[in-house]
C-alpha cells in the first residue's frame, strides 16, 4: 500500500478538480468562455436544444461551453439531432456522453423517453450529472459507465429508438449490428474515429447498408461571422472569438447518419 492509497477518494478528486480548473483558466478558450457567459449568460441560444440552462459549475469543467451555448456544436449533425428531437423516439442511447449536451439536449426536449447515457470519464459524467439537474432532466437520464457490447445487447429492442455513438474508435466493435439487434431498427449517428480506426468508414457502411439510408457528414470550418451572438461579446480578440467555435479536432471528422429503410 502506497501513501495516495491511504488518501480518501473524495481528496483525489478535489485534488483533480482543482488541477484541472487551475489549467483550465490558463488556457485559451478561458478568456472567450468567461466573456462570453458573462455577456449573455448560460442558456443555450441556438441548435437542437436551444433554451437548455448550463449550471455555473460546467463552466470551468465543460468541453466546449461556448459552442454549446451557441448551438455551433457540431452544427454539421445539427438537423440529425433534430430530427431525432422532433421525432420523440422512446428511447435515445447516447454512448460517449461526455459532460452530457446530448444525453440532457435529449432528457430535457422529451422526457416521456428514456435516455441511457454511457460515460467511463467520471470526470466530465459529473458535469452530466449537474448539467440534468440544473434542467430536471434527472428522470429520463440514466447515466452509465462504460459501455460494453453487452450493454448494448441487453437493451430493450421493441421501442423506437435513436443511437449517437461518440467513442475515439471503439464504434468499430460496438456498432455491429449482428451482434446488438437494437442497431437493426434504430435511427443512428455515428462519428467516425479515422485516425483511431482508419478503415472505420467503410467498415460501418458495409454493416448497415443492407438495413439503412446512410448519409455521411463531414465536418466543415467555421466563420465567426457566422455567429452573431459571439460578435455582441465586448473586451475580447478575433482570435478569442475563433477560439470560442473551434472544436479542436485532431483530423477531419465525419459522421454516418443512417436512418433504417421501412420494410
Amino acid at each position: 500500500m502506497t501513501l495516495r492509497d491511504l488518501i480518501p477518494r473524495r481528496a483525489k478528486v478535489a485534488h483533480a478538480d482543482l488541477v484541472h480548473r487551475w489549467h483550465w483558466r490558463r488556457s485559451p478558450i478561458a478568456r472567450i468562455t468567461r466573456a462570453f457567459v458573462a455577456h449573455h449568460g448560460l442558456e443555450v441560444q441556438g441548435g437542437p436544444f436551444a433554451g437548455m440552462t448550463y449550471p455555473r459549475f460546467a463552466v470551468e469543467r465543460g468541453e466546449l461551453v461556448v459552442a454549446q451555448l451557441l448551438g455551433s456544436y457540431e452544427r454539421e449533425i445539427a438537423p440529425a439531432i433534430q430530427r431525432a428531437v422532433d421525432r420523440r423516439f422512446e428511447q435515445y442511447v447516447d454512448i460517449g456522453a461526455s459532460d452530457g449536451y446530448y444525453a440532457v439536449g435529449f432528457a430535457h426536449s422529451v422526457p416521456s423517453s428514456t435516455v441511457r447515457a454511457y460515460e467511463m470519464n467520471p470526470f466530465p459524467a459529473r458535469v452530466c450529472r449537474a448539467l440534468a439537474a440544473a434542467n430536471g432532466a434527472d428522470g429520463p437520464l440514466e447515466l452509465l459507465g462504460e459501455c460494453r457490447i453487452e450493454d448494448l445487447r441487453a437493451l430493450p429492442d421493441d421501442r423506437s429508438s435513436f443511437v449517437l455513438c461518440d467513442t475515439e474508435g471503439a464504434e468499430a466493435t460496438l456498432m455491429d449490428p449482428e451482434a446488438v439487434p437494437l442497431l437493426h431498427s434504430a435511427s443512428l449517428v455515428v462519428e467516425l474515429h479515422a485516425f483511431a480506426v482508419p478503415h472505420v468508414e467503410q467498415l460501418i457502411v458495409d454493416r448497415f447498408s443492407s438495413t439503412h439510408e446512410i448519409e455521411i457528414v463531414r465536418t466543415e470550418p467555421r466563420y465567426i461571422g457566422q455567429f452573431p451572438a459571439l460578435m455582441e461579446v465586448p473586451g475580447v480578440t478575433y482570435i478569442d472569438r475563433q477560439v470560442g467555435v473551434s472544436e479542436f479536432r485532431p483530423y477531419p471528422m465525419a459522421w454516418a447518419v443512417m436512418e433504417p429503410r421501412i420494410t
